[in-house]
């Protein structure tokens, strides 16, 4: 009996953390989430030729 709560406590975390894997999988690379990526991605380089 007690193997049996534990095997089926260990399974439940799996399966739980396998979707919780997959959902942030999801949630960053989705389609829609492109647009916000690019958006993140630029970074503000300063102009060619400006000396301090």
């Amino acid at each position: 009996m007690f193997q049996f709560i534990i095997s089926s406590f260990l399974n439940v975390w799996l399966v739980i953390a396998v979707t919780l894997f997959a959902g942030i999988l999801w949630h960053a690379f989705r389609p829609s989430a492109r647009s916000a990526m690019e958006l993140h991605a630029l970074i503000p380089f300063e102009e060619e030729g400006c000396e301090r």
